[in-house]
């Protein structure tokens, strides 16, 4: 069964009403990270910390590239260089089946203007020292469940004609990502824009674990 949720507040389990943020302040950007309350926890700060880290990391880089490819040398005088800013919201949400932890992270950047949205989603084991789970783990073969999941894909965001969805379809049928593994199967995520005409919403596309079947879905995850 598949089912097509547009989500305006990502519409989780969890929320942040316990949360707390930091400030991280780099030459070309300033990242605010909201933390959840668990992330207080030892088993899971190192997880959190490392997400943070690299979402900071990846911006500055990116600001910086994007600096020196337009940057007039000729005039370096004249220079203002305008910080980017960015605020990433991290969500906790534990698996009710399997002790798997689910971490969301959605980052907002603002970059002279210009405005945009992401979500990263990672699935990790506390048991395993919080080692994040890869999709051809979850499959005896993990090929037969991309092409699956692409053709459900294309089925029901096809109509939409969007630009970039045939990127994503070439996405998942190498790499799949931003899935989250639950009870009945994967939750796949999608950026505003990306597979529907909606900009302001997340698109998420539900996908029965029946649906997966010829894949041989790993019973470490799925074993009722």
């Amino acid at each position: 069964m598949i089912i097509r949720i547009i989500c305006l507040c990502l519409c989780l389990a969890a929320t942040n009403v316990h949360a707390y943020s930091k400030i991280y302040n780099r030459n070309y950007t300033v990242s605010e990270v909201i933390f959840p309350n668990e992330c207080r926890l030892k088993i899971n700060n190192a997880a959190c910390e490392h997400i943070a880290a690299r979402f900071v990391q990846d911006f500055e880089r990116d600001r910086v590239l994007e600096v020196n490819d337009n940057i007039d040398f000729d005039s370096l005088d004249n220079i203002n260089i305008a910080k980017g800013t960015q605020k990433i919201e991290l969500r906790m949400v534990h698996n009710a089946m399997k002790n798997i932890i689910t971490l969301y992270a959605i980052s907002r950047r603002s970059v002279e203007g210009m405005q945009s949205i992401t979500i990263d989603v990672f699935n990790v084991l506390p048991d395993e020292n919080m080692r994040s789970i890869s999709f051809d783990e979850l499959f005896e073969k993990p090929d037969r469940a991309k092409m699956i999941i692409a053709r459900e894909v294309q089925k029901v965001f096809g109509k939409n004609n969007t630009l970039l969805l045939p990127v994503e379809i070439s996405l998942i049928q190498v790499a799949p990502a931003n899935f989250a593994v639950t009870k009945d199967g994967l939750h796949f995520f999608f950026a505003p824009g990306r597979v529907s005409q909606t900009k302001k919403a997340f698109d998420l596309l539900k996908i029965d674990l029946s649906l997966l079947g010829k894949a041989r879905p790993n019973l470490k995850y799925w074993n009722e």
